[in-house]
């Protein structure tokens, strides 16, 4: 994934939470810890990320997470 990519998902995500009543309170990473915690997971599976786009505008996120048994 390209940096640009990486910069638009954590856009796009930071954006989601800020729109979830879940994430009333949290402070959300700043980008590099973002990219750490999320690209270098065992659980991060690139093919499970949708991203809904408005031509090149990033709108909607849904993804999945792979956990061990």
């Amino acid at each position: 994934m390209t940096l640009e990519n990486q910069r638009k998902l954590y856009e796009l995500h930071r954006a989601c939470a800020a729109d979830n009543p879940a994430y009333e309170g949290w402070d959300f990473p700043d980008f590099p810890t973002f990219c750490h915690a999320t690209f270098n997971s065992p659980r991060y599976q690139p093919s499970a990320h949708l991203v809904a786009a408005d031509g090149e505008h990033w709108i909607g996120l849904a993804l999945l997470d792979q956990y061990a048994e």
